[in-house]
């Protein structure tokens, strides 16, 4: 009997999305974004055992799970339609949510080294969150320096950075009025479970001006010049720091006309949050990198407050 050549892939569909709060209630949803997308390696933040198991079952990929130190934070997960050789855990890792780490072979290429992480969010400490978030990132940067040490195999690090990227809009006045929204379905009974809300994204002292900042935000001359001062004000030290790490940030590298990518809140973003970085090599062959709006097998907005990226690539031994 002859045995199939296994040639090795033409590209690599790589995808990241937050599946918000474990994402079982809308796995249906999810799954169905995932079978639109035909992503080979996908990591998922917020999803939780029972949602991952049950995505790997019915899309017949290999699963790994990681869960934080605390066990208060996040989880986060890997679906692969290509085996996993290795899953170091890093359930102690001092980071607020969890991260995992993956090797993953590709046929006739070679292994593929994929971490997936979610940054802290901390919006209500404005400033202060960012600290948080660079001080995780550091510790995902280290352990990546050593794991090419070790290994030396193309790295992938993709996940929810919860940060925007140098010279990116934020519209933070569509932010806000999102969270009002959240905050008033919540309160008729309706809506996602684990929208963030009014408290999620103004710091203690604004809290008592929300109604009057929702005011302001409705007003669109108001709108732009809240949206040009927070955007001035905001930190991007976290994708800046990736970036010089030397560590590519798929979606800005694409090669042809760049369009905006915005990632969140799915329904109206107001900011790119979510990020696919690879190292240089890999990122050599690029493809094109978007983010996902809904579609006629894709209901994106029904699944999940982020829009999923998805980044195609050719490996570099294809």
């Amino acid at each position: 009997m002859d045995v199939p050549k296994q040639t090795a892939p033409a590209v690599a569909r790589v995808m990241t999305w937050n599946a918000l709060a474990g994402g079982w209630p809308r796995r249906d949803a999810i799954e169905a974004v995932i079978r639109d997308a035909q992503p080979d390696i996908i990591g998922l933040q917020e999803i939780e055992p029972r949602t991952l198991d049950a995505l790997a079952e019915r899309l017949g990929m290999e699963r790994v799970y990681g869960v934080s130190r605390s066990g208060r934070g996040s989880p986060v997960g890997l679906l692969s339609r290509w085996p996993v050789r290795a899953a170091p855990s890093h359930a102690d890792a001092p980071l607020l949510n969890a991260m995992l780490e993956a090797v993953i072979e590709l046929p006739r290429v070679g292994p593929l080294r994929v971490f997936v992480a979610h940054l802290a969010a901390e919006y209500s400490a404005w400033r202060g969150g960012e600290s948080v978030r660079l001080r995780e990132l550091r510790h995902i940067l280290a352990r990546m320096g050593q794991a090419a040490k070790e290994g030396g195999e193309p790295q992938i690090l993709m996940g929810d950075f919860n940060s925007v990227a140098p010279g990116e809009p934020l519209l933070a006045s569509r932010l806000l009025l999102r969270a009002a929204g959240n905050d008033a379905a919540r309160a008729r009974g309706a809506g996602m479970k684990g929208l963030p809300g009014m408290a999620r994204v103004l710091p203690p002292p604004l809290r008592p001006l929300g109604n009057a900042l929702v005011t302001l935000a409705r007003w669109s001359p108001a709108a732009a010049l809240f949206d040009t001062a927070v955007g001035l004000y905001v930190p991007r030290a976290v994708i800046a720091r990736a970036r010089a790490a030397g560590l590519v940030d798929l979606a800005a590298a694409q090669p042809g006309p760049r369009q905006r990518l915005m990632t969140c809140p799915a329904n109206g973003p107001a900011g790119r949050i979510d990020y696919i970085f690879a190292s240089p090599a890999l990122a050599s062959g690029l493809i094109t990198c978007v983010a996902l709006e809904d579609g006629e097998a894709r209901p994106v907005t029904a699944a999940s407050d982020h829009r999923p990226v998805l980044a195609t690539l050719a490996p570099p031994c294809a």
